[in-house]
């Protein structure tokens, strides 16, 4: 929650100490790669200490993902975060119909799916 809290404040431009309303991303969200080794659920990144005994948690690369997909649903020109080079800024266009779209999707349970990976363990 406080991820998708920062990531609107931040796409509207109120976060404290933020200069304007663009966010610079330190990599460059066109070089996601969802089947790469840093791939979205393949625990790639950094994992804090007792993970294994915590099923179905996040590693720090998934977090970018989740960042990416976040902006790309609420602002208006979501699709020029997949254009942009590291440290070129962005503006979200913010659209609260497509952040309500969000919020509804979020409170609805997922349907269907793959099995869920848990970090730590072998395949």
């Amino acid at each position: 929650c406080r991820t998708l809290e920062w990531q609107v404040c931040g796409a509207q431009g109120v976060l404290p100490g933020q200069l304007g309303e663009k966010i610079v991303f330190a990599t460059a969200p066109k070089s996601l790669d969802i089947w790469g080794r840093k791939s979205l659920g393949a625990c790639g990144g950094w994992v804090p200490d007792g993970i294994r005994a915590k099923p179905h948690e996040y590693a720090s690369h998934d977090v970018f993902f989740l960042e990416t997909c976040l902006l790309h649903q609420i602002c208006i020109n979501g699709d020029e975060l997949f254009e942009l080079d590291a440290g070129q800024p962005f503006a979200c266009n913010f659209s609260q119909p497509r952040f309500e779209e969000l919020q509804q999707i979020l409170v609805e349970p997922a349907e269907g799916g793959e099995p869920l990976r848990q970090c730590g363990t072998s395949d």
